[in-house]
């Protein structure tokens, strides 16, 4: 076999329920000269007997076996094994369109791009309800430096996700997934985009998420949340390796705002004794500078510095601030604006729905 144009990863651990869709949307690209290699990370379910399977039908399905070591061990060990030309990730209770490798390496092909990222919808596996992840305002966008890169991603026009993509294989010269974190992308997408000379994004959605009872990103773990809001830490890293942090500043700080906001939220209500000094509170898990960082450059509204000092000093008392103004609004007559929640709703014509419909009953 030559070499190939694309390995995609596949990291498996006890999904034995949804393997076999997974591996069949792989098994079924339009794109021929692909690898797919499969990593069980000591699964103890059926999961391993389910890519053998795949591996004694597929000849360009190769099945590698180890003790468990969590996802980005996994794919870590993939990309050891990978020899195509570009790598991309798969999550095995999830699938892809069938066109979606065939697609995202001719935009690489055209573009000489490093990295081509993909639309994401995620579909609900109880309900069926379907939701678009696209971040792409255009059908294609074309970021011809790590510094236009990296601002889109600051700017949240970018999925943070890695499984979306193909990335050259150079891009993993010097870099892996962070073991021992969750929210592992968040760690590894920025030092991936300033190793990226150009990025391509299509609007076009080809990657389905599949939200399920009991899976990492669906689960209110205080230490995943715990690391997601730490790779903020990175993300200081990064951007003072650029050699032009004053550039990113304001974009750092409305991001570490908001990251930080939606950390406190999230803990205040499930895991509140959690959010002391030594343990999850924000003051513990950032360093001091970058919180300073993030107050000092003049970026941040009068109350959002205000609201972020406090978060930072104690979230005991940002929560009775956040508690009071919830009184004031529905003594106020605000009942309706405080409890009021927005939902996304899925910008497309009847078309494009159906065949994302279709996709999933596919695979499902």
């Amino acid at each position: 076999m030559k070499k190939p144009d694309v390995s995609v990863i596949v990291p498996i651990y006890n999904v034995e329920a949804y393997l076999h869709s997974c591996l069949r949307s792989l098994a079924e690209q339009t794109h021929r000269n692909i690898e797919v290699i499969m990593v069980n990370d000591g699964s103890t379910d059926s999961s391993l007997e389910i890519a053998a399977e795949f591996e004694r039908k597929h000849p360009h399905f190769r099945l590698f076996n180890q003790k468990n070591g969590g996802l980005s061990v996994a794919r870590n060990t993939g990309i050891e094994h990978a020899k195509g030309k570009y790598i991309g990730f798969v999550d095995s209770d999830d699938f892809v369109d069938h066109t979606m490798y065939e697609t995202l390496y001719d935009k690489a092909v055209i573009h000489k791009a490093d990295i081509v990222k993909s639309g994401v919808l995620l579909f609900d596996d109880a309900s069926g309800n379907i939701q678009d992840l696209r971040q792409a305002e255009e059908s294609s966008i074309l970021h011809n430096s790590p510094a236009k890169s990296l601002t889109a991603f600051l700017e949240k026009k970018m999925n943070i996700v890695v499984v979306n993509g193909i990335y050259a294989r150079d891009i993993f010269d010097d870099l892996t997934f962070v073991a021992g974190v969750k929210y592992e992308d968040h760690y590894f997408t920025p030092n991936a985009l300033i190793r990226c000379k150009r990025l391509v994004q299509i609007n076009d959605i080809h990657y389905y998420y599949r939200k399920r009872k009991g899976s990492l990103t669906g689960s209110a773990d205080p230490e995943g949340r715990a690391h997601k809001v730490q790779s903020l830490n990175e993300l200081y890293r990064v951007l003072q390796n650029t050699g032009r942090p004053e550039d990113y500043s304001a974009l750092y700080s409305e991001y570490f705002m908001n990251m930080s906001t939606e950390y406190h939220n999230s803990m205040a209500y499930t895991a509140p004794m959690r959010l002391r000094k030594g343990h999850f509170a924000l003051q513990t898990l950032i360093h001091p500078e970058i919180i300073q960082f993030a107050l000092s450059k003049g970026n941040l509204s009068d109350k959002n510095r205000a609201d972020l000092r406090l978060i930072s000093r104690s979230h005991l008392l940002y929560f009775f601030k956040q508690k009071l103004k919830r009184i004031l609004e529905i003594v106020t007559g605000g009942l309706e604006d405080a409890i009021e929640k927005k939902s996304r709703q899925l910008d497309t014509d009847e078309d494009e729905l159906r065949t994302y419909k279709e996709n999933i009953e596919r695979y499902k």
